[in-house]
This record gives structure tokens, sequence and C-alpha cells, in this order.
């Protein structure tokens, strides 16, 4: 599938431009280049994987301050954990402005809302576009390369385990972990585990 070819591509990423700087535009490019490599084949359709992939950083720039005064005035809940690491309402925000832009599904929204965090009895758009978030090409850290080589190899099932192995071992490290995390992490464990 060519991205650039799916409708709504260009008015994402006119959006992305007029909000946040290009590294980041690059790697929402990025995201939805690999996740189109591999979506199609659990069933998503090709809308659904260029809109969460272009627009799951839209609101990526804002700064702390403006991420919790957002998230308050659209009545997201802002919990301690997101006070603590305000970036953690990134995706929350970006799934309520690109439904105000684009009147987006909310399966859409709803795996641009947790592409952070994940969630527990989550969508395929949303744990595809997880691992895509985490293992794009242009992604520095080995085990995004090691999760590329697992999707190639073992498949979907294997890469999102590893995925999610990977990111629980670099979040014990944190301060701040948000409690959605560990039952996504739980959720995947029993559902694709062995």
């Amino acid at each position: 599938m060519r991205i650039h070819d799916v409708a709504g591509f260009q008015e994402y990423l006119h959006a992305l431009r007029e909000r946040i700087p290009d590294k980041k535009v690059s790697h929402c490019v990025f995201v939805t280049e690999y996740l189109a490599s591999f979506a199609p084949d659990l069933g998503i359709a090709a809308e659904q994987i260029v809109a969460a992939g272009m627009l799951h950083d839209l609101c990526r720039a804002l700064d702390n301050t403006e991420m919790i005064r957002r998230a308050e005035g659209h009545g997201i809940p802002v919990s301690d954990t997101a006070r603590k690491k305000p970036n953690l309402l990134h995706g929350a925000l970006a799934a309520v402005e690109a439904k105000r832009l684009f009147d987006l599904d909310d399966t859409i929204c709803d795996a641009i809302a947790f592409h952070t965090t994940g969630r527990a009895d989550w969508t395929p758009l949303g744990v595809a576009l997880y691992v895509a978030d985490f293992a794009e090409p242009s992604r520095r850290h080995p085990e995004a390369k090691i999760a590329r080589d697992i999707l190639r190899r073992e498949g979907f099932q294997e890469a999102l385990l590893y995925v999610v192995r990977s990111k629980r071992e670099m979040l014990q490290k944190k301060p701040v972990v948000d409690p959605t995390s560990a039952t996504f992490f739980l959720w995947v464990e029993e559902t694709f585990g062995e």
C-alpha cells in the first residue's frame, strides 16, 4: 500500500506540519509506512492505518503546562501520574484534536489516545499502532530492530509480546509509570502469551 495515495494523507500531513517539528513529522510518516507494511494482514483498513499512524503525535509538541490545561479543558482525566509526566496526555489530546479536525471514527481515536500506554481489551489497530510506534525504522534503540526482525520472521503476535516485554523492562527503570501500562502488559500476556 502506498500511504500517500490513501484518502486523508495530505490533510493529515498538513496538520502535522502546522503543529509539530519536522523530526516528529518524519516519525509519524515512518510509523504510518511501517504500520502499512503489516497491518493489512491483521484485517485493518488502509484509511485507519493512515489516520492512526499519521495523527498519533499530533499534540506531541505541546509543553507540559499546555498539555495539562488542554486536557482539563477537554474533560480528559489528569491523574497524579499524568501531572508528574504530562507527556502521557499527548495521545488523548491528539485523539480529541484529530476527532475535531477530521471527524475520525472511535476505533482510530482510541488507538491514538492510548498509543503510549496501551490498554486492556484493545483493538487490532491499537496494538498494531503500539508496535509500529515502538519499532518504526528510524527508531535507534536496539530493541526496535529486534522487534522488526521478530515481526518479519515470527509474525505479529510474537513481535507484540516482545515489544510489551521490552517496554515493561524499560519502564521499570522510570520513576513514573502510568498504571494503564501495567494493565495493558498483563492483558497482552494473558491474551497472546503462551
